[in-house]
């Protein structure tokens, strides 16, 4: 609904603008995305129009009704629900004993990588929002007042922001575990 907001758009786009904008925070697969859309229209959240794109393409569109947008803004001033945790990298490490050292520090510095990447993306984009550099804080601003627009590309900032701080974090954690993983294979020789 969050992208709704914004402006009407397809699955598609809604998909596309996912995948540069809420993925920090949260993924959905399409298949997630139509369902909930199909949802959302049976719920009244949500209302579409065809069109055509192209010389054949027909699209659905979807808009955020009225209904959608007071169910957005009660919605975050609910208790956060939140989820079981998951570490997949700390649970592999409490099981490096089955790996080889090689092995081992591979994993680790493709975690490494990934995190590295994540943190800089993350912060490419918190410049962006910042900037008005972003795709979506554009289409913001085309229907935001600027007093508002601005409040939104503050705190749209500052989550990016900690979100690239926790991918930093995550790079120095599996330093230290290749360290770690150093000292803990040279005293199973």
């Amino acid at each position: 609904m969050s992208m709704l907001e914004i402006a009407p758009m397809t699955g598609y786009e809604i998909a596309q603008n996912l995948s540069t904008s809420v993925v920090p925070f949260w993924s959905a697969t399409a298949s997630q995305i139509y369902n909930a859309l199909k949802s959302m229209k049976e719920s009244n959240l949500v209302e579409t129009e065809n069109s055509i794109r192209g010389e054949k393409m027909n699209v659905e569109q979807y808009t955020l009704t009225h209904t959608g947008r007071k169910e957005l803004d009660d919605w975050i001033q609910e208790d956060i629900q939140y989820i079981p945790i998951r570490e997949p990298f700390l649970l592999w490490s409490s099981y490096m004993e089955k790996c080889t050292l090689e092995k081992a520090i591979s994993i680790i510095d493709k975690h490494i990588e990934r995190f590295e990447k994540r943190a800089h993306q993350l912060e490419e984009a918190t410049y962006k929002i910042q900037t008005n550099e972003y795709k979506l804080m554009k289409m913001r601003s085309e229907s935001t007042p600027k007093e508002k627009l601005k409040k939104i590309q503050m705190a749209r900032a500052f989550a990016y922001g900690e979100i690239a701080a926790k991918a930093r974090f995550e790079v120095e954690q599996a330093k230290r575990i290749r360290q770690f993983a150093y000292s803990f294979f040279s005293e199973n020789d």
